[in-house]
């Protein structure tokens, strides 16, 4: 069926584990990846082979480059101290794996510093972090650590636009266990207006 329909790759859910799997086209012309990954959310606690966690896919010139998180299998993990391809205790885990601190003010100017902790083994290229300025300083702002890549108004708040920032982050040193954390790689985003 893949390769009469051109099918690339399969997202299942329900089975709440990690699966990949990969079927070649009877036409020799490619192959379709079948794919499940863990539950997002605590499942009923305790020690398990599972751990709240998403797929990242990666799509580079129209095909799938990557889509698991160290393994070629395992999803990405919600919280550090999971454990892919082993047991995780799930009662444990209360450390989220990326971590956003920030702090804004608008005296005599707009500034924002956004602190991301990434406790993820893998670098990560994270769009979408998101914050809100005057739009009076629309016309210069300065950033640190980040790029903005897009300015939008906000309907209802006249004068105030959202600023989306992408930014690259460092890879960090997971902790083995729930139990015992790892050591994030951190990274500073500033954003002022221009003076």
């Amino acid at each position: 069926m893949g390769s009469r329909h051109d099918i690339g790759v399969v997202f299942g859910g329900h089975l709440h584990s990690d699966e990949l799997g990969r079927v070649a086209w009877a036409d020799g012309g490619g192959e379709t990846i079948y794919t499940c990954q863990n539950p997002v959310y605590f499942g009923a606690g305790g020690e398990s082979d599972e751990y709240p966690a998403y797929r990242l896919v990666e799509i580079r010139n129209g095909r799938v480059d990557s889509m698991s998180y160290l393994d070629g299998v395992s999803s990405f993990p919600f919280y550090d101290g999971s454990v892919p391809m082993g047991i995780t205790d799930i009662d444990l885990l209360q450390l989220p794996a990326l971590q956003f601190q920030s702090e804004t003010g608008e005296d005599g100017g707009f500034h924002a510093n956004i602190d991301i902790s990434n406790y993820l083994a893998s670098p990560m290229l994270l769009e979408g972090l998101v914050i809100e300025a005057p739009q009076a300083a629309v016309s210069g702002f300065e950033v640190e650590g980040g790029e903005i890549y897009q300015v939008l108004p906000i309907a209802g708040k006249p004068g105030r636009v959202l600023l989306y920032i992408r930014v690259s982050l460092a890879a960090g040193d997971p902790g083995p266990s729930a139990e015992i954390p790892g050591e994030p790689a951190v990274t500073r985003i500033v954003v002022r207006t221009l003076n």
